[in-house]
């Protein structure tokens, strides 16, 4: 049998499996019992909202602990990495995906009649909150979404900055790539009392900005990630370049580590805190 042909042939066969085995399942049932999660954010929500009995497998990324701040609570479960024969084999009943989802895995899913749920792409604390109810009623746990976004807000309340002026910070990350407006960063020091540089420059989302430029806009200070110095790069060594440490006094540098906002959940107010903290 070629190859192609092995491949098609197993894909049938776990289609043949999910059709079979959602035949059992009771119409109207109260909630998913089969999850699976084809995203890292997703991964989070699920952890934070789902019974882990429920929870079948996570992405291959659910475990990083630089990019989730759920890996720990990820470790005791299985992963996926998102083919569809595997995904099927496991018989969800509740398939988690985000925007970069393949189109052909998503195709297959429908065609077999699992449900899913995307998570998308989060850009503020508002779309957080709407996120988190919609992905708890998906999950069949509404209440424990309203809960959780009922203690990100008062967290929030007792992080409200000082009254005063409002600090010049720049988000700048490797590869001299700075965060402007319409992104959850921008969102995150706006809430915590800061002006936003890239965005005070006109940029928006991620866009390339010049060593130079940053250092002529003159921030009080300088967000960044958590530089990994197991792989060296020239993108990361330019966040150690002198005209920063001139340009930016050492103190006024605050590290956020990407695990508190690369996805958008009610955990990022960690990366609040981080942040008014640096400015009192």
């Amino acid at each position: 049998m070629r190859p192609g042909g092995a491949i098609s042939w197993a894909v049938h066969c776990a289609m043949g499996l999910a059709l079979a085995l959602s035949l059992l399942v009771q119409p109207g049932a109260a909630r998913p019992n089969r999850i699976v999660s084809l995203n890292m954010c997703a991964d989070q929500f699920v952890l934070m909202l789902a019974d882990p009995a429920d929870i079948v497998a996570l992405s291959h990324f659910s475990k990083s602990a630089e990019r989730s701040y759920m890996a720990e609570a990820a470790e005791p479960f299985p992963i996926t990495h998102g083919r569809i024969e595997h995904i099927l084999a496991l018989a969800p009943d509740l398939v988690l995906t985000g925007p970069f989802t393949t189109a052909t895995v998503g195709a297959m899913l429908k065609r077999t009649g699992v449900a899913t749920h995307e998570v998308p792409v989060v850009n503020s604390l508002a779309e957080i909150r709407t996120v988190t109810r919609t992905t708890a009623a998906a999950l069949g746990h509404p209440e424990r979404g309203e809960r959780l976004v009922a203690e990100m807000d008062h967290q929030l309340a007792t992080l409200k900055p000082r009254p005063g002026a409002r600090p010049l910070a720049a988000a700048f990350e490797a590869n001299a790539i700075a965060v402007g407006g319409g992104t959850l960063i921008d969102d995150v020091l706006n809430i915590a009392g800061f002006d936003n540089m890239a965005t005070k420059l006109g940029m928006t989302g991620y866009a390339y900005l010049p060593l130079e430029k940053l250092i002529a806009a003159r921030p009080e200070f300088l967000v960044v990630g958590v530089v990994d110095r197991r792989y060296p790069s020239l993108g990361q060594q330019l966040l150690d370049h002198p005209a920063l440490s001139r340009g930016v006094r050492p103190w006024r540098t605050v590290t956020v580590p990407g695990r508190l906002w690369v996805c958008g959940t009610p955990k990022v107010t960690e990366a609040v805190r981080l942040l008014t903290e640096a400015r009192r």
